[in-house]
């Protein structure tokens, strides 16, 4: 029932107490009911307690209203998508025969529970903190990025009210066409992956082509371990010469009687098998492409302690590595960055409101690696702005000559090493008139010395490959944003992550800053902080922050850099204000 008339309605957007403007921006729902904001308010916002104009002017720059609003067809990107309610998301996982819940449970390392209903529940509860595989071969974020679905759709409910009767791919390792030639009755099946633990797994066969993956040998057994009498062994040749390098110069007898006579008697590992049941592991709960020497080289930590014995990094990744989400193969960073089906229309660029295309923020905290950014911002060939942040601490005057060189125009500053590459970000936009440029791309010189060597120079090439890697891919990017306006950021596939890891105070702190709403709250984001933002996205996250001071980092160890900083909330806040825009992610 109606509780105001149209005089009231009248009576309060004459009252000079309410802001229909401020209104919308503060409550994007507003523009989705299709009704007056006066109306809106006075029919629900104001039994909710919403305010009907910004309570004191610092409110302006808290709540968006800085920014231009949206558009309606932009405020109505997702609409359409369907969020169940938490009990039915529940209610399906646990009714599905599929739900490993031993697997769930050691993934969030608590003790295993049998009842479905208490797994499905415990597996949403984790599921806001990290990825958390419901079944060895059901990987929810590649499910959900691969079948391009909606920020708000739930991949293991769409998979399981629609995804498992089209056979939709869930799994990096699961190639559904590689399956069907194996086991062609499949084709047929209700719910592929329930076929192929009952029927494939049983007869041996690898869920996966072997010649579009690296699989060892010790691997591929340990994998299907469950359905061998292997499990039960307590020696094994193969397994003791790979545990125990300073033996690999004896042959199968020699070292079956080193073990007999001394080996047994000193603990040496003797059998993979025996070091899964030792961890209650099940061998189908490990990727059957996991490499420990890869794994190794790619977390800088464990370069010392395992890479003498890299196969004693087994028991580490199925204690932490797999509860962490560690990367543990090349595969997983490597990879051609997706395409897209824009094209750059050259007359639509130069009309486009006299604004100019891209707008360059470099942070250079290494100066030698100016060189490597530099080529790709040859890749760019329309015009458009650089500005280049040097760092007081390590900035070399070289290096500045050297950009001068390459880009007579560039505007250069020095700022302390504040804030990490975020507060050079900062930095450079002080001065930004943000309603000049279409778009910002975000590059730094980036060594990361919390990872290793090779795991840095991949996540590197992969977060510029997918923004400046090619001239195509530049054009390719504008061309997303011209043409599609419910594109608000583009990042690497490779990049992409939703993790909150040691940041949840933070991001808390920042959820009331930025006054996000709670379905806007989810964590998704570009890890490493280059990627294309559009200038209004860019805005709304520099705005509240702008006068912010960053810790200075000079001198600070290397946890200091990992995480819990407001950096590190702020480098994933990006993904939660560009939501609460009403746009979405171009992954590449």
């Amino acid at each position: 029932m109606k509780n105001y008339n149209s005089s009231d309605i009248l009576k309060i957007m004459n009252s000079g107490q309410f802001d229909a403007n401020w209104y919308v921006r503060r409550y994007p729902d507003v523009l989705l009911s299709g009704m007056d904001p006066a109306e809106h308010y006075l029919w629900l916002g104001k039994r909710l307690g919403r305010r009907p104009k910004p309570a004191k002017p610092e409110d302006e720059v808290l709540d968006f209203s800085t920014i231009q609003p949206l558009s309606w067809q932009n405020s109505k990107a997702h609409q359409n998508e369907y969020a169940p309610a938490h009990d039915t998301l529940v209610e399906t996982l646990a009714a599905w025969s599929g739900l490993d819940k031993a697997f769930v449970c050691y993934q969030l390392g608590v003790p295993v529970e049998h009842n479905a209903t208490r797994v499905a529940e415990i597996y949403y509860e984790g599921r806001k903190r990290k990825n958390i595989f419901p079944n060895p071969l059901f990987d929810p974020e590649y499910y959900k990025e691969t079948n391009r679905l909606g920020y708000k759709e739930d991949p293991v409910y769409h998979f399981l009210t629609k995804g498992m009767g089209e056979h939709l791919n869930t799994h990096r390792l699961f190639d559904h066409e590689w399956y069907y030639g194996k086991y062609p009755s499949s084709i047929d099946a209700k719910d592929l992956i329930l076929h192929y633990w009952e029927n494939g797994y049983k007869e041996n066969i690898i869920p996966v082509n072997p010649e579009s993956v690296k699989i060892l040998d010790p691997i591929k057994d340990v994998f299907f371990s469950d359905s061998s009498d292997k499990s039960e062994s307590s020696y094994d040749s193969l397994s003791y010469w790979i545990f125990n390098p300073d033996l690999h110069h004896l042959h199968e007898e020699g070292l079956k009687a080193h073990y007999k006579e001394i080996g047994y008697k000193e603990g040496r590992i003797a059998s993979i098998y025996a070091v899964l049941r030792k961890l209650n592991f099940s061998g189908k709960w490990l990727p059957i492409d996991f490499d420990p020497e890869q794994y190794i080289s790619l977390h800088v930590d464990l370069e010392q302690s395992f890479s003498d014995s890299p196969w004693h990094a087994l028991s580490h990744f199925i204690k932490s590595g797999m509860v962490e989400g560690r990367l543990y193969q090349y595969a997983q960073l490597n990879g051609a960055n997706n395409s897209v089906q824009y094209e750059l229309d050259e007359e639509k660029l130069k009309t486009n409101h006299d604004r100019t295309p891209l707008c360059v923020l470099v942070h250079l905290y290494y100066p030698e690696m100016w060189g490597e950014l530099a080529s790709y911002l040859k890749n760019i060939d329309f015009d458009f702005d650089l500005r280049v942040n040097f760092v007081e601490s390590t900035w070399t005057a070289a290096a500045i000559d050297q950009v001068r060189q390459d880009f007579p125009e560039a505007i250069i500053k020095i700022s302390p090493n504040e804030g990490r590459d975020i507060g050079g970000f900062f930095s450079l936009l002080r001065d930004v008139d943000f309603s000049k440029y279409m778009a910002f791309s975000l590059m730094h010189s980036k060594k990361s010395p919390h990872v290793t060597r090779d795991y840095a120079s991949l996540w590197k090439q992969n977060l510029l490959n997918a923004i400046l890697g090619s001239r195509d891919i530049v054009r390719e990017n504008i061309a997303a944003f011209l043409e599609n306006d419910a594109i608000g950021i583009i990042g690497s596939i490779r990049s992409r992550h939703a993790g909150i890891e040691g940041n949840e105070q933070g991001m808390t702190k920042l959820f009331d800053l930025y006054n996000i709403e709670e379905e806007y709250q989810d964590c998704e984001y570009v890890s490493g902080t280059m990627m294309m933002v559009r200038s209004d996205v860019m805005e709304a996250v520099y705005q509240p922050l702008s006068n912010h001071k960053f810790t200075n980092g000079d001198g600070k160890d290397i946890s200091h850099h990992i995480d819990g900083q407001v950096e590190h909330s702020v480098e994933r806040i990006f993904g939660n204000v560009m939501k609460q825009l009403g746009y979405r992610f171009l992954w590449r």
